[in-house]
């Protein structure tokens, strides 16, 4: 039977995204998920619109949309957001928090997009369920700090919207005014966990349980504060022994903030760090200080010497490996790997799992107690000393303990 002329569009399932779609003028127009209310919503207005224009489809936009400002920036991002070759987690950011953004806004023009709207989204992500799990499993909202953030990151796009003439800068100021999420402040925001200094005594238990090589490394970070990045990538080549007599320079090859003009890392390693570090100085002066594979035969090494079984009876060391195994030791440790090897023991020491980076929470107390925040901030190797008392001191009560000693 032949179309009527003129007969409204119907409300359509695309087959290829299983999104609602209605067709005007031969282009499509996605609606949102399939049999939802807003969808349905969002057909009646669009039927409205083209009724109304005397059953004629809407000229195609000219001005840029929020979807195509995502496109356009995410194309940068990738290129720009990257350390040895590889994307960093900022761009993981990105693309979670533009898909939504997109999913809410980008069929709008970029210049219908203004504080009112970003606060709509940043109300909007308070119902979005995290990338990370419930010690039970289940999946939870975002807390106020990750959505904070995602707001910033729609702040940043539009920022770099001006400079590339897609967006206007009265629009980006406006949006500048949208007001973080405050904590105490929204009752309906998950607040996020803080993160506090792992105790000396729990390290002390979880070391017994790590290869030698990785204790090596945690007592390493627990005296310098470093990264743990920066514990991972440490060659001889990039230590200076010979400056000073009793002291070493240790100039990381990669650094958080080593895009940032002028700032150049340096962690200076004492005579605990020494004495740690003795035992891989014959090493090769270019390859990785704490190397998975050698940390590996060690292992194997000593599972052999204990070893109850007479040598000519049972496996042969060596002869019952996988072939073709689904991983390899690398040939340095990264952030990943050296937290497992952490989770795995504080497993067997039956103690709570604690992380890389509380070693470097702990230090940062301690330095900021005795020696103040600015010594804290110059070890830590932060650009102010705002990231130190805002995020690694909130524990820090040695001042005003000492204050209290003499004033009461």
């Amino acid at each position: 039977m032949p179309k009527l002329l003129n007969s409204v569009p119907k409300y359509g399932r695309h087959k290829g995204s299983g999104k609602a779609v209605v067709y005007i003028g031969g282009r499509a127009v996605y609606l949102g998920k399939h049999g939802t209310k807003a969808s349905r919503d969002r057909y009646d207005a669009v039927i409205a619109e083209w009724l109304s224009n005397q059953r004629k489809a809407p000229a195609l936009p000219t001005e840029t949309t929020v979807a195509e400002l995502i496109l356009a920036h995410m194309r940068w991002a990738k290129s720009y957001y990257r350390k040895n070759g590889k994307q960093t987690s900022q761009v993981g950011l990105l693309k979670v928090t533009l898909r939504a953004l997109r999913r809410f806004y980008g069929h709008l023009p970029v210049s219908d997009f203004g504080a009112k709207k970003l606060a709509a989204f940043r109300d909007l992500l308070v119902k979005e369920p995290s990338r990370k799990k419930s010690k039970d499993g289940t999946t939870t909202t975002l807390c106020r700090n990750e959505i904070n953030r995602r707001v910033r990151c729609v702040r940043k796009m539009f920022n770099w919207g001006v400079e590339h003439e897609l967006t206007q800068p009265e629009k980006v100021a406006a949006l500048r005014l949208v007001a973080p999420l405050a904590a105490g402040r929204c009752p309906t925001v998950r607040e996020g966990k803080t993160v506090l200094p792992v105790d000396l005594a729990t390290v002390e238990a979880t070391i017994h349980h790590l290869p030698s090589m990785v204790a090596d490394m945690v007592q390493l970070q627990l005296a310098t504060g470093a990264r743990p990045t920066e514990i991972c990538i440490m060659r001889l080549a990039d230590i200076d022994t010979t400056t000073a007599a009793d002291i070493w320079f240790y100039r990381p090859t990669e650094h958080k903030n080593d895009h940032k003009e002028g700032m150049d890392r340096v962690i200076v390693l004492g005579a605990v760090c020494q004495g740690v570090l003795e035992k891989y100085l014959q090493t090769d002066p270019e390859a990785y200080i704490f190397n998975p594979k050698r940390s590996e035969a060690e292992r194997r090494a000593m599972a052999s010497t204990k070893r109850k079984t007479p040598a000519h009876h049972g496996n042969r060391p060596g002869d019952n490996r996988v072939r073709k195994p689904k991983r390899s030791p690398g040939d340095r440790y990264t952030d990943a790997s050296y937290r497992r090897c952490i989770e795995r023991a504080c497993q067997k020491a039956n103690v709570e799992k604690w992380t890389p980076y509380q070693l470097r929470h702990a230090h940062a107390t301690r330095i900021a107690d005795q020696f103040g925040l600015e010594a804290a901030s110059q070890v830590l190797g932060h650009a102010d000393t705002t990231t130190t008392r805002k995020v690694y001191a909130k524990t820090s009560l040695g001042a005003a303990a000492a204050v209290a000693k003499v004033l009461g």
